[in-house]
């Protein structure tokens, strides 16, 4: 079985982190709030305290350049297998895309939110995808999926997209001055 871990911290402690564990494959990434360190392993973490994901189903091998966006879908709890179902049975045609490095689906071992992670060779690529059929097609489908019927109240779930780079020169720091880099 293997799992992707995901550290969150500040840029300069998330390098610490790489740095100390050479001899694991660790992905450093950042955006304007905070950097994330990725460690997909079979083996235990090094992190303290990490979100906790199985990998569900993947392409591709994650790279340590590029740009990576992750979609979070809140899914309860009893729509899980559901949710994987319907994922699993659904044509994706995302390894077809320009740009395209890699993709996860990522089943929550300590959270609420699934994570689609897909990983591109730039932000360019991640944005064009965007515009397609494929990708308006697969947020319907989480957000069908994740729509339940509970005591007559229709839950909808949560989608949000983070991205990140692995660039640092590329992000766009709201202030000069700013400690997280």
């Amino acid at each position: 079985m293997t799992n992707l871990y995901i550290a969150i911290g500040t840029a300069d402690f998330m390098q610490t982190l790489k740095e100390k564990y050479k001899k694991e494959q660790m992905i450093l990434a950042h955006n304007e709030i905070n950097s994330i360190l990725l460690h997909e392993t079979d083996k235990k973490t090094k992190f303290a305290a990490p979100k906790k994901y199985e990998v569900v189903a993947s392409e591709g091998q994650l790279e340590e350049h590029g740009f990576f966006a992750v979609i979070y879908v809140s899914i309860m709890q009893e729509q899980h297998q559901v949710f994987e179902d319907r994922f699993k049975q659904r044509q994706h045609g995302i390894g077809k895309e320009p740009g395209f490095v890699a993709f996860r689906l990522l089943r929550p071992l300590n959270d609420t939110d699934y994570a689609v992670l897909t990983e591109w060779t730039g932000a360019g690529s991640f944005e064009a995808w965007k515009l397609t059929d494929d990708y308006k097609d697969a947020i319907a489908s989480y957000q069908e999926i994740g729509t339940i019927n509970m005591n007559s109240q229709a839950f909808e779930p949560t989608l949000f997209t983070k991205t990140y780079t692995t660039n640092l020169d590329d992000v766009d720091f709201p202030d000069e001055d700013d400690e997280r880099r």
